[in-house]
């Protein structure tokens, strides 16, 4: 499997439902891109303190912008060979985009997943996978190759005789 489509895949799914928030009879429904982007609908501060669309963009925003950012980044790089480069970006991402309900939930009362977020999550693991197999498979590729420089010589220090 090649990483590419699962990372357009999970840029795609900032688009979808990332969840939906509810405290106090209020309710709050923001894509992926509304967090990433601090446009979440109604989110506005008044005389008597931030709305609960705001405390959501507050506490959701920074991290889905990291996460979107790392997402496209590792996209940027998946037709490369900079295979560690995009494990590092897709386990960030993973772990941000997991982080948006934990942080949520420290100060909010519920929260339900929605499908954008759910199915994020699915492709960067597998994505995660993908990688350390590929990962696995160039250490496994480079051990094997034989070393031109061999020839019963101690290693340490053959190229200085």
């Amino acid at each position: 499997m090649k990483p590419f489509p699962l990372y357009l895949a999970t840029a795609l799914c900032f688009l979808l439902l990332f969840g939906t928030v509810s405290c106090d009879g209020e309710r709050v429904s923001p894509s992926g891109i509304q967090l990433a982007t601090w446009s979440v609908p109604g989110a506005e501060r008044d005389a008597s303190g931030p709305n609960l669309a705001q405390q959501v963009e507050d506490a959701g925003s920074p991290p889905a912008f990291v996460a979107l950012v790392a997402v496209l980044a590792a996209l940027a790089l998946a037709r490369t060979s900079h295979i560690g480069w995009r494990f590092l970006l897709a386990l960030a991402s993973t772990l941000l985009i997991a982080w948006l309900p934990v942080r949520v939930e420290l100060g909010l009362a519920d929260v339900q997943l929605g499908a954008g977020f759910i199915v994020a999550i699915a492709l960067l693991l597998t994505a995660d996978v993908v990688e350390i197999r590929l990962l696995v498979r160039r250490r496994r590729s480079r051990a094997n190759t034989s070393d031109p420089v061999r020839d019963d010589r101690e290693e340490l220090g053959h190229s200085l005789r």
